[in-house]
């Protein structure tokens, strides 16, 4: 098996992951929290994202 593939869905899982700590980080600010605080959310929320999401693709790849 080519590891194309694998690169193509972690980059997708990255670019999600990026997107959820994105919103989190705007939404967070809006709610009037601290800069440190809401990076601090949207690291959690980047790093929540991003391990469901390779587990999810280790789990539906094909070995």
């Amino acid at each position: 098996m080519s590891l194309v593939p694998l690169v193509i869905w972690l980059a997708v899982a990255a670019l999600l992951a990026l997107l959820a700590a994105a919103v989190v980080v705007a939404l967070t600010r809006a709610d009037g929290h601290s800069w440190p605080a809401a990076l601090l959310r949207g690291g959690g929320a980047f790093a929540g994202t991003f391990t469901v999401a390779m587990a999810v693709i280790a789990l539906f790849l094909p070995r």
